[in-house]
C-alpha cells in the first residue's frame, strides 16, 4: 500500500495548516521579524528555535523542540476577551501535553527586546534545571506568563 507522503509535512499536522505554512513563514509581522532575528542561529543561550512551527491544528510562532518551549507573540487582537479565552484553552492544551508556553506581546518586543530575551533566557534556565514553570504575571496586565492553551490555527493578529 502506498501513500502520498509530503516530505515537508510534519506528522500530525492538518492539511489546512500545512498549506498555510509557506505564507506564514514569508509574511512575518515586524515584531515577529525582530524577535526571530534575536532568536535565530542559536543566538539565545545556544538554543535552536524554529519559526511558524506546526503542531497538529496549530502553528506556533516560535518553538524550541529541545525544551518543548513555545513562544507566542501576541498582537492587539489578543486583548479581546474571546481571543483571551481561546488563548487560555490553547495554552492549557499545550501545557497538558508537556509544553512550556510563554506569551510575549508585540509591545514588549518593540519597547524592550532585551527584557523579553532575559525573560526567555530565565525560562530556558529553569527548564534546564528541571524547575516546573507556572503561570505568572506578564508586564502587560491581564496576560499570562510562562504557561498557557489552544484555539484555531494561525497567527491571530
Amino acid at each position: 500500500m502506498t501513500t502520498n507522503h509530503n516530505p515537508r509535512h510534519v506528522r500530525g499536522v492538518t492539511e489546512t495548516v500545512d498549506q498555510h505554512l509557506p505564507e506564514l513563514r514569508v509574511n512575518l509581522t515586524p515584531q515577529e521579524r525582530v524577535l526571530w532575528n534575536a532568536l535565530r542561529g542559536r543566538k539565545l543561550d545556544g538554543v535552536k528555535f524554529r519559526r511558524q512551527y506546526p503542531i497538529g491544528a496549530f502553528v506556533l510562532d516560535f518553538y524550541a523542540s529541545e525544551f518543548r518551549l513555545v513562544i507566542e507573540l501576541d498582537g492587539s487582537i489578543h486583548d479581546d476577551p474571546k481571543q483571551r479565552s481561546r488563548d487560555a484553552r490553547r495554552d492549557a492544551h499545550f501545557t497538558a501535553h508537556g509544553y512550556h508556553v510563554v506569551r510575549v506581546t508585540n509591545m514588549e518586543v518593540v519597547l524592550d527586546l532585551q527584557a523579553v530575551l532575559g525573560r526567555l533566557s530565565a525560562v530556558i534556565s529553569d527548564i534546564r534545571r528541571g524547575v516546573a514553570l507556572t503561570p505568572g504575571p506578564s508586564p502587560d496586565p491581564g496576560r499570562g506568563g510562562n504557561a498557557a492553551p489552544p484555539a484555531s490555527a494561525g497567527r491571530g493578529e
